[in-house]
């Protein structure tokens, strides 16, 4: 099986990129065709997911909002790209696959512009992948290619948060528990602290791929940030303010460069994965037709941290923090290497 999910869009008008021929693309309709893509991590996901799991979460989310942008849009076609296994600001784990925030903005950004030089206008990218890193590089490959070229590449993802938090900083609740409340089996107050691998991501993969999930996800405990903070005597940061958002990146750096799930996967079931891929998706196809329409404006696609990227993005501190996580890979294989020597 390649990293493309299993999923397909039934219905829609969806055509896989490496399927056609030449003589394929002399008929498309560029002015009416969305070309769909992927950029996700290869990357530990707790001792019972597939590293690829933000691969096939992205993938899947992409093309299940397609469908149903489908039935709002008839008009459109769609290609599908294999998905780019490509990711920032990954856990620093033996399994995990780095790449520069630079090295993501640069290759999406190429990707953009060759399918600029073919006449596509319309680039809709998908990610499952929650580093800053990896999201704000997407939002800015975005943005170069649809100021450059005069395209409407949307970074799906980012598009996704800044309509939920309202383009301000911390989730806005009423609404994610809009869109993500009522999960079956899982209470809403179990879902706070669940950010990687946890009842929701775990929940999804054993929608989507079940046969690729370790069943020893039933007897995992329930680990999160507060409760690592507290056993530190510390607490999460909870204001707003740009020295606020680095110390809370800082307190995530630590709990991951240490732990390699947060939340409560034994509580994950597929039942709850159907019902989260279904919430996601009505929300991302309710704000990609918004997009197509001319309703949201491109320049509103960001995340919430967008205006914040210079503590994510700037390219000392993040060669800095490429040097640094690196080195921790490097040290948790050595130390690996010789459990099992």
């Amino acid at each position: 099986m390649d990293l493309q999910a299993r999923p397909t869009a039934a219905g829609a008008p969806i055509r896989r990129w490496h399927e056609l021929t030449g003589s394929d693309f002399v008929g498309l309709d560029r002015a009416h065709t969305v070309v769909l893509v992927t950029s996700s991590p290869i990357e530990v996901h707790g001792p019972h997911l597939p590293v690829a799991a933000d691969v096939h979460e992205g993938d899947a989310l992409l093309l299940r909002c397609v469908e149903k942008v489908s039935q709002r849009h008839p008009q459109l076609d769609f290609l599908h790209l294999s998905p780019v296994a490509l990711g920032a600001q990954v856990l620093p784990h033996p399994g995990s696959l780095p790449f520069r925030t630079s090295t993501v903005e640069r290759v999406v950004t190429e990707l953009g512009e060759a399918l600029v030089a073919q006449g596509f206008v319309h680039i809709w990218v998908s990610n499952f992948h929650g580093a800053p890193g990896q999201f704000l590089a997407l939002e800015a490959a975005a943005e170069r290619c649809n100021r450059r070229h005069d395209t409407r590449m949307v970074a799906l993802f980012s598009l996704m948060l800044g309509q939920l938090n309202n383009q301000t900083v911390g989730l806005t609740e009423g609404r994610l528990r809009e869109v993500l409340g009522d999960i079956p089996g899982i209470p809403w107050d179990r879902l706070q602290g669940d950010a990687h691998a946890g009842s929701i991501e775990t929940s999804l993969l054993l929608h989507l791929l079940g046969e690729w999930v370790r069943p020893t996800f039933e007897g995992l405990p329930r680990r999160t940030l507060d409760e690592f903070l507290a056993e530190r005597g510390t607490s999460t940061a909870k204001a707003r303010s740009a020295i606020a958002v680095a110390r809370g990146f800082l307190d995530k750096l630590a709990f991951f460069s240490s732990e390699i799930y947060a939340g409560d996967p034994s509580l994950a079931s597929p039942e709850a994965g159907e019902h989260i891929i279904e919430r996601l998706s009505d929300f991302g196809a309710e704000t990609l037709s918004a997009v197509y329409r001319g309703e949201i404006d491109l320049t509103d696609g960001h995340s919430p941290l967008w205006k914040k990227r210079w503590l994510f993005y700037n390219p000392v501190i993040s060669w800095l923090f490429d040097r640094y996580m690196l080195s921790v890979l490097r040290r948790r294989s050595k130390d690996l290497a010789r459990k099992h020597a």
